[in-house]
Formats: structure tokens, sequence, C-alpha cells
């Protein structure tokens, strides 16, 4: 299996703590033979810098390119002392279960409660979050999922978009943020990251969800699994 490991970063920004992420997947796609490629895209807007690496990872031949957002990252925890595995089993299942898309939930900031960045979309066409206890712990179907920590299957893009395709429409992917109302009648913003995922549903692909992964916003992270996970690396464990 061949990875594309992506940040659409921020302004350059790419938090120190991705070190010890990329190191947990080296060290696990040594242990079973996958190759890995590493880069970032910084532009004006995140939905070109998520277009950038599409694209590299269309011209790389991968099978995978997973995006990791700048302010997020799951280097582990306590508990958990091997990540890199983790986040190739959500790889190879997504595979087993040809996916299109296969993400990890991530709570989202600004919201009441802090809501998973998970949604569904009901009968009558309403979007609602699941609460976290649906969705930790498990892969399932979702509708939309958003892109902190999400791979896409180069193979299943590949079908709808040749390279070619994608030099000349420069954006095939994720458009930017589209205008739409809330249910409270406010005005709101629909971001790239469900766009896609519509997108996706529309061309009868399936979207994951793997709660068995649970990433950090950057200022959520818990500072001592951090540590922990860092002295597991200098330990050789």
């Amino acid at each position: 299996m061949k990875i594309l490991l992506g940040f659409p970063a921020y302004r350059g920004h790419v938090h120190a703590l991705h070190l010890a992420q990329v190191a947990n997947l080296m060290a696990a796609g040594g242990k079973y033979g996958h190759g890995f490629a590493v880069t970032y895209a910084d532009s004006c807007s995140v939905d070109w810098s998520r277009n950038m690496l599409i694209h590299m990872a269309m011209r790389g031949g991968c099978d995978w390119m997973l995006m990791c957002d700048a302010d997020t990252v799951y280097p582990g925890g306590p508990d958990n002392r091997d990540p890199g595995s983790e986040i190739l089993r959500m790889l190879h299942d997504g595979a087993r279960l040809q996916a299109a898309v296969i993400a990890a939930p991530v709570p989202m900031r600004g919201r009441p409660g802090k809501p998973l960045n998970v949604a569904r979309i009901t009968e009558d066409g309403k979007e609602e979050n699941p609460p976290a206890e649906e969705i930790y712990g498990r892969v399932q179907a979702v509708d939309r999922i958003g892109t902190g920590f999400f791979a896409v299957n180069m193979r299943w893009l590949s079908a709808f978009w040749s390279e070619k395709e994608c030099a000349e429409t420069k954006a095939p992917w994720f458009n930017g943020h589209q205008r739409w109302v809330m249910p409270e009648n406010r005005p709101g913003w629909e971001g790239e990251d469900y766009k896609f995922c519509d997108g996706v549903r529309k061309r009868e692909g399936q979207v994951y969800c793997d709660g068995r992964i649970q990433p950090w916003h950057i200022d959520r992270a818990p500072e001592q699994a951090a540590l922990v996970q860092i002295g597991a690396l200098v330990e050789g464990e």
C-alpha cells in the first residue's frame, strides 16, 4: 500500500506534535512493508491546499491520500503505544470496505458541547450530529465527515478524474465554502469537506467514519499523553 501523508498547512504552520505522528506511521509502515511519503501544501485557502495534496497523490500513483489538518494530530495516548498501526488499520479497513473515504472523528471547536465533525442526513433532508457514544469505538458508514483526519481512496477517485483532467479543472474535488441556510434561518457556511462527501455519495461512493481513532485538536491535546508517546519513541518501544 502506497500512502501520501499530507498536511494542509495554515500560513505555513504545522504543529510539532506531528513529528511524533509521522514517526509512528513510518515505524508501522516499515513493520508491515508499506511505503510512505510526507508533504504539506500551503495556499491562500485550505480547499486549494487539499486539491494540491490530492493531485500530488494522483501523480505519485498512491493508493491513499491521508490528510491531517495542521491543528489536528493523533500521536496516540497513554494506553496506546502503537498509534501508527491503528492508522494503518483504518486504511486497511477502508480498502476492505471499498470506501471512497474513511476518516476519524474530530471534536468541532466553537460549537456548544463540541460535537464531532460527523453528520447524518435525515429522511427530511436535515443534518444532525450523532452523539459521541454512537461514533466512538466502531467503524460505520456516515453521510458527511470533516477533513481533520481524512483519507481518500485514490483508486476510487482516479476512476472519475484522470491526471490530465485534474490539471485542466484545477479543483475537481474540494470546492471552497458555499453559502447555505441554517435551520434557524441564519446564513452560514458549508465547508469544502462536507461538499466533497456529498460529491462522493452522488457518485455512489461510500463514506466511513473510524471511531476507534480519536484525534485531537491541538488546543485539546493532553500534554501528558504526548509526553508518553515521545518517551516511548525514544526508548524504542
